[in-house]
């Protein structure tokens, strides 16, 4: 903080770093979650956000501008998450032990956000990708989902499913090789 000047934020600088271990919710594991954040050029940064755990790895950046507009932006990105310890949240385990330990697959995304808050603005897209699901007895080889939003709306740009590995599966009492006899399962 410069001398004489402790009421001009914009010239403040800061930075820091903190790591915590052995995160948990309830039963839970949610690994190790470090940051790294900052106050540089008027703006607010969380240069790095990342928790890393069974699940895989969810990393983030935010920064937020100090002066007027209160400019904001974001990114959420999740790389390799192992969608199966999901079975051992309370929530899906309260449904019954037919969907309990029945969930499984791997998603990835990336979601970034920009806007302001004053006036309050809202921009973003969002890019999803998963492979392997299973969801009780549903099983989707690979999925893929492409969004655009803002304030007012939430527009899908593409969404592409593939299911059983994009092959249709012949009627179980049914021996016929006709394409018009095969339906997914």
């Amino acid at each position: 903080m410069p001398a004489g000047r402790v009421l001009q934020w914009s010239e403040w600088t800061a930075e820091g770093r903190a790591q915590a271990a052995g995160l948990g919710l309830g039963t839970f594991d949610l690994g190790r979650l470090s940051a790294e954040f900052g106050l540089r050029e008027t703006k607010l940064q969380a240069t790095r956000l990342e928790l890393a755990g069974p699940m895989g790895t969810v990393q983030a950046s935010a920064q937020l501008s100090l002066t007027a507009p209160l400019g904001y932006s974001a990114r959420l990105q999740v790389t390799h998450a192992n969608l199966a310890v999901l079975a051992a949240l309370p929530q899906l385990s309260a449904l019954g032990t037919s969907t309990a330990g029945q969930v499984g697959g791997q998603l990835e995304g990336l979601i970034d956000v920009h806007g302001s808050l004053q006036p309050l603005s809202v921009t973003g897209q969002a890019n999803i990708s998963a492979s392997d699901v299973v969801i009780h007895r549903l099983k989707i080889d690979r999925a893929k989902l492409a969004a655009r939003f803002d304030r007012r709306r939430l527009e899908l740009v593409a969404a592409e499913v593939a299911l059983y590995n994009a092959r249709p599966r012949p009627r179980a009492r049914s021996a016929s090789t006709n394409p018009a006899d095969c339906r997914p399962r």
